[in-house]
């Protein structure tokens, strides 16, 4: 039966152990009737997963762009050998594939496969190596017996759809590549392009590589907090570390050695809740702290996959990009600390959704637009700092309407509009900065209502009228 018959075909090249595993085996390999060969054309195990082999053109290497040969030469050519230089007849191509150890495909390779695929099979996981001849003779002479050369593409899976790498063997002979687990699929399926999982340059490709190379038991598919670690991993890769390739004068502060050294890197094969910027309760993120780091890139919004963080910080590291919305998902948090970074960009509205918020700070970075209503949502808030942008339009009404609230830092800014009268209902307002802005109107008078303020600043705006009488009530003032 097929189940015994070995070299029949049902022998895999993961299990097989004699001499002359897959020998004999090539017939309808890509289409051919080649016998000479090593395949394992009919293997039969549940425990192996597929590759797809296309042989998407097979031309000569006689390629007019690549051989320089005169008219003079092709005539001695056609002389000596009867046979035209351009049309010559090239030999097979020895195509080979090698997985964790083991030949999965060996045989020579002609046009009549082109436009063929192969399905292979292989361990879920597999590291494999492709190898493919494209010379004759190693001295590279003008007349060098032809060769075919072989352009291809592997994929995942019994398919044409989910490409792992393609190549050319006149380009290069030989390419390694990793076949991804399954269950990374699987368990990653709503965060990641299957289809393009291995060929999309992007944060997401680059952490999925990282999951499935690190040999530690934290990021095997059954963990439980696989989907924070690849959530980590590529907020990292969103904004790596910047190579110290330039030395630091002799002088340098203990901050400009830290952004420099290789601390940048902060992710490591270690479990997560070990890197430095990590606390966690319960196995679970609730804190990332990144601090004074010299980062090359933008905030990933796989950031609102740590659904457990309650802080969050990326003081100076020179961020760039929007702010995702997706921070709005992060319904536990209570500090928001992304300052002193290069984020362009809107406030997104979806920020209103952290209900459970109490320090908020934005400040020094190239924020444009309107501060978003929502804000009014942020019941617990009571530190808000959005100075050093350049946010402009009415500050919300709803933001004065917040009774937690201790300190506003709206300075250096583009605000226009009025101060509304609800500010006085800030009963917890110890300081309002609002100094290098466009606010017009009247100062309302309700601000005297504010018996805690200690910090008040509101020069360089368009007030007009008089100074409200009512200031003189704020006994706790110190600073105007």
């Amino acid at each position: 039966t097929l189940g015994n018959h070995y070299d029949g075909g049902d022998c895999c090249a993961s299990t097989c152990n004699h001499a002359n595993c897959g020998r004999g085996d090539s017939i309808g390999i890509f289409g051919s009737n080649e016998t000479q060969g090593i395949s394992f054309h009919y293997c039969v195990d549940p425990s192996l997963v597929p590759m797809t082999i296309f042989l998407n053109k097979v031309s000569s290497s006689r390629d007019p762009d690549v051989v320089e040969v005169t008219d003079a030469q092709r005539e001695d050519f056609y002389r000596e050998s009867g046979v035209d230089f351009w049309t010559e007849t090239p030999v097979g191509a020895f195509f080979n594939v090698d997985c964790d150890g083991a030949n999965i495909l060996s045989m020579y390779i002609d046009d009549s496969m082109e436009k063929r695929p192969e399905t292979i099979f292989v361990e879920d996981g597999a590291h494999c190596e492709l190898s493919v001849s494209n010379i004759t003779d190693t001295n590279n002479d003008w007349d060098n017996t032809p060769i075919w050369w072989v352009n291809y593409t592997i994929f995942h899976g019994n398919d044409t759809v989910n490409e792992i790498i393609s190549g050319f063997s006149g380009h290069q002979d030989m390419i390694s590549f990793q076949r991804i687990p399954d269950c990374y699929f699987k368990t990653l399926i709503d965060y990641i392009n299957v289809s393009t999982a291995y060929t999309a340059q992007t944060h997401f490709t680059d952490a999925l590589f990282w999951l499935t190379n690190d040999d530690s038991d934290y990021s095997r598919c059954d963990d439980p907090f696989l989907i924070e670690r690849f959530a980590l991993t590529s907020v990292y890769f969103a904004a790596p570390a910047m190579p110290a390739s330039v030395a630091l004068p002799s002088d340098a502060t203990e901050l400009e050695i830290s952004k420099h050294s290789e601390e940048n890197v902060w992710i490591s094969t270690d479990h997560q809740c070990r890197w430095e910027n990590i606390v966690c309760n319960d196995g679970s993120v609730e804190s990332l702290t990144v601090r004074y780091k010299d980062l090359d890139g933008t905030i990933s919004t796989s950031i609102g996959l740590l659904t457990e963080v309650n802080r969050l910080e990326y003081e100076e590291c020179g961020l760039v990009g929007t702010i995702p919305s997706e921070f709005g998902l992060l319904s536990k948090l209570t500090l928001l600390n992304i300052d002193s970074n290069e984020l362009t960009g809107t406030v997104p509205t979806e920020l209103g959704y952290l209900t459970n918020i109490i320090e908020f700070d934005l400040d020094f970075n190239k924020l444009t637009g309107t501060l978003p209503t929502e804000f009014g949502q942020m019941a617990m808030l009571m530190d808000l700092d959005i100075r050093g942008n350049k946010l402009s339009g009415p500050i919300p009404s709803e933001i004065f309407n917040l009774a937690q609230m201790t300190m506003l830092r709206f300075d250096d800014n583009m605000f226009s509009g009025t101060i509304s009268s609800e500010i006085g209902s800030m009963e917890e307002l110890q300081g309002f900065l609002l100094a290098n802005n466009n606010v017009t109107g009247t100062i309302p008078s309700e601000i005297g209502q504010l018996k805690k303020l200690t910090k008040l600043n509101l020069r360089n705006n368009n007030f007009r009228g008089s100074i409200p009488t009512e200031i003189g009530l704020m006994s706790s003032l110190t600073t105007i």
